[in-house]
């Protein structure tokens, strides 16, 4: 970074961040680890989620409040596993951060949430004050001082320290804002950001389709919202478990004569027991678009012979992946966001999708 010829001339206006949802990571007051943080993926909070699915209308009040069903995952669930299992570590602790706000805090001093992380299953959405079905009927009234203050994504939350500026070859004092959970940055970035606008993230573990809407009340309840980074929005989520695969589409949409899939080659390169392990979570027809790349056009996996009722991924794609007129022209409106030289491969991958 010292060497950048853009920080060098003095181009750097400020640094934002984005980060994974959900999560754990304690720190003491000087932003030490309090033990090892606890990823989104991580779930030995799920016997105690059962016990809590028991209580008669439960989950709809969670829902009500904080715009996801209850998981594993939240961070209210693995703060309520760790009240139970390891109340020693939040008695250590001085903050609660999700990942980009803990390195937001080493490289500023000060410790703060934003609010779209914190929708994730912390807040009242509709309030953006701390859920009392959270704090009350999850017994978490007592961990509220670990929160720190919550911002929005675009307020400045500190500025670079002398010791990381000289750490880095930043210019010291370099404002910092609060960011966004990565799928609100994600939007952000493509230009969804009106009501009813769409867009597509392809990533390592999950294939997000989210909708930009005003109002929960407009959307499925059976997926997941979260606070978008415009002010009174949010992101209704259609998740599924098909992210590597999507990315040999993606990179061969993109980049033509980059060659097959890295996918393809991790996989080949695999022993039988990894290649199981890898493969799953994921059904037959998605794991050959992982080694076989002539079966890549087939991931987004949407036909009329789709069966909702088999798999999470199946209830998300019920309702979704019909073709639709509006939802190519919104997919098409965030593809003109795109740099030209892209744009050509997401007006490709747009148009495979509303076939479907």
């Amino acid at each position: 970074m010292p060497d950048s010829r853009r920080l060098k001339t003095g181009r750097l206006r400020a640094i934002g961040l984005a980060g994974q949802g959900e999560g754990v990571w304690l720190s003491d007051a000087e932003g030490e680890p309090v033990g090892p943080g606890i990823l989104w993926s991580d779930t030995r909070s799920r016997e105690l989620m059962s016990e809590l699915l028991r209580r008669p209308g439960f989950d709809r009040r969670f829902f009500s409040d904080t715009g996801t069903h209850l998981q594993p995952c939240n961070t209210s669930m693995q703060l309520s596993w760790l009240r139970h299992y390891q109340p020693e570590r939040l008695a250590q602790a001085h903050y609660l951060f999700f990942a980009k706000d803990w390195v937001r805090f080493r490289l500023t001093g000060v410790a703060a949430l934003d609010f779209t992380d914190a929708s994730t299953s912390l807040l009242n959405q509709h309030s953006g004050e701390l859920s009392e079905v959270v704090l009350n009927e999850m017994g978490l009234a007592d961990l509220q001082h670990l929160f720190p203050p919550r911002l929005a994504p675009d307020a400045p939350a500190g500025t670079l320290r002398d010791e990381v500026a000289a750490l880095t070859g930043l210019p010291a004092a370099t404002p910092v804002a609060a960011g966004a959970l990565d799928v609100c940055s994600a939007a952000l970035g493509c230009g969804a950001v009106n009501d009813g606008d769409i867009y597509t993230i392809l990533g390592t573990t999950c294939l997000y389709r989210g909708l930009v809407c005003h109002g929960r009340q407009a959307v499925n309840e059976g997926t997941r919202y979260v606070t978008h980074t415009e002010s009174g929005s949010f992101i209704n989520l259609f998740p599924m478990q098909a992210g590597t695969p999507n990315i040999g589409l993606a990179a061969t949409a993109y980049f033509p004569d980059a060659g097959p899939p890295v996918a393809g080659a991790v996989y080949r390169r695999c022993r039988t027991g990894q290649r199981r392990r890898l493969l799953a979570t994921l059904s037959q027809r998605r794991t050959r678009a992982v080694f076989q790349p002539r079966c890549a056009g087939r991931v987004f996996l949407a036909s009329a012979s789709t069966r909702p009722a088999r798999s999470c991924s199946g209830r998300c794609l019920k309702d979704w992946l019909t073709p639709s007129s509006t939802r190519f022209r919104a997919t098409r409106r965030a593809a003109r966001t795109v740099p030209d030289r892209r744009r050509r491969g997401l007006g490709d991958l747009a148009t495979n999708y509303c076939r479907l």
